[in-house]
């Protein structure tokens, strides 16, 4: 029993400091625990915002690879018209001969410099959009080889390669411009490139067997569309022919009035009745130059027959130096057949220009105009000369598809000097011409032609023995 008055029981000493132990530790605990939940808390927190935005930066890296991809196809699938496009169409894109950026959302090098070759090209400066083209076809040339992307794709690139051709054509560049138009075709097969590969071929010069190629694979291709026209594959026939011309062989006969006692030897204006046989061989195709040697006869007729005192052959060479201008020198060596003919060289210039001497393809009548001036000297020891000058003008029309008739004027001139005497004449009229043509080759136009021509030549002026009078010419030739 306790005793009264003691105010409870009491704690022995050994019990307090146990307690005071138990109660300190229980503070430190609960305080350590809530400052390591704390500091782990914020770690927490830091180490997920510092993974959430690896893994935003991770999507947003792999959404532009994506977009720039889209991009990329985009632009070749969706490039806008180029000069091709404008060759091709002109009247639907009358503005795109001047060319147009490729639109991409990210450029690659070679669709920048492409862009950069466009502006220039808008602004007329050609030799810096030639050289930024050459770079953007050459970048993606490298591209392919390292098997990288950025590349132009099949469609740009030709585009591209169509204009870089175009614009080299315009600064007169053609032989540059046809490796172009050609690389234009790789895999995509184009009338208007293959057109245009030919045209620059021939403009070029030295190239002739190859034009004709491109000539003959663009007809090929354009009588596949179902929208070939007919004036233009008749045009590429024509080209083809020319191009593939080697031999030549004419022969032609013209009666006068009066009967003469001579030839002559260059000339439209034949004073005599006189007859004529040639054969020319074009070597361009093969030596680069157009060169022409040829061989003729000319002899005067007399009672319908020849004069065989006056026949007179002859062999040489011309050449035609400007291919823009036909401009013809030629040097001759004369020899004689018939006791009046001579023994002589002839050194000779020609110059002719016209339009309509031939057909229009599938014109039903159009007009014609030619020109024509020649000069001679012949034995330069002896200083024997020969001017003469043709000029004709006049209108015609299609009987059917291998016939024409012509009508028309024609004036022609002459001076000539030899054996010490000196004939002139001047002279004019009009005539009619019934022409035929042969019809050739899916692939090549015909080279064969029969010309007769009645003529009224009116005499103006002149020393000859020539009086007015009608005058008969039968000429064929291919």
């Amino acid at each position: 029993m306790t005793p009264a008055g003691s105010g409870g029981p009491r704690r022995s000493d050994r019990g307090l400091i146990p307690g005071l132990l138990v109660r300190s530790g229980a503070w430190v605990g609960a305080w350590l625990g809530v400052w390591s939940g704390v500091w782990f808390g914020a770690w927490l927190c830091v180490w997920l915002c510092v993974w959430g935005l690896v893994l935003v930066g991770l999507a947003s890296a792999l959404g532009a690879a994506v977009a720039q991809e889209t991009g990329t196809q985009a632009a070749g699938a969706q490039a806008p018209k180029t000069q091709a496009d404008a060759q091709a169409n002109p009247e639907a894109t009358p503005q795109a001969d001047t060319g147009a950026p490729l639109a991409v959302t990210v450029a690659p090098a070679p669709y920048a410099l492409a862009e950069a070759g466009y502006a220039a090209l808008r602004a007329g400066r050609l030799d810096e959009a030639v050289r930024r083209f050459a770079a953007a076809l050459a970048r993606t040339d490298a591209l392919r080889a390292s098997q990288g992307p950025g590349g132009l794709d099949a469609e740009a690139l030709a585009r591209l390669a169509a204009d870089l051709g175009f614009a080299l054509d315009r600064l007169g560049r053609r032989g540059e411009a046809a490796v172009w138009f050609a690389r234009a075709q790789d895999g995509r097969p184009s009338a208007l490139m293959a057109r245009a590969e030919g045209y620059a071929l021939k403009a070029a010069g030295g190239a002739e067997a190859r034009a004709a190629a491109a000539f003959r694979r663009a007809i090929r291709l354009e009588r596949a569309r179902a929208d070939a026209e007919p004036r233009r594959l008749e045009r590429l026939r024509r080209e083809v022919r020319d191009l593939d011309r080697v031999v030549g062989l004419s022969a032609s006969v013209l009666l006068r009035g009066e009967p003469g006692a001579g030839v002559t030897l260059a000339g439209p204006t034949l004073v005599n009745s006189q007859g004529a046989v040639r054969a020319d061989v074009w070597l361009k195709r093969w030596v680069g130059v157009d060169l022409r040697p040829f061989a003729r006869a000319l002899w005067a007729v007399e009672d319908g027959g020849v004069a065989g005192e006056t026949v007179q052959a002859g062999v040489g060479v011309r050449w035609r130096p400007l291919a823009a201008t036909n401009l013809v020198v030629g040097v001759e060596r004369l020899v004689a057949v018939g006791d009046a003919a001579r023994d002589d060289w002839l050194l000779g210039i020609d110059w002719s220009a016209g339009r309509g001497y031939e057909r229009p393809p599938l014109a039903s009548r159009w007009g014609y105009w030619s020109v024509l001036g020649q000069a001679a000297l012949i034995d330069p020891a002896a200083a024997d000369w020969l001017v003469s000058g043709d000029a004709r003008a006049g209108h015609a029309w299609g009987l059917g598809q291998r016939w024409a008739l012509r009508a028309g004027v024609a004036l022609n001139t002459l001076a000539q000097h030899g054996f010490g005497d000196t004939l002139s004449l001047v002279e004019a009229g009009p005539g009619l011409a019934l022409v035929w043509r042969a019809p050739g080759t899916a692939e090549r136009a015909g080279s064969g032609r029969v010309r007769l021509e009645l003529r009224w030549r009116q005499k103006f002026a002149g020393r000859t023995a020539n009086r007015s009078g009608l005058t008969l010419t039968l000429s064929a030739g291919f």
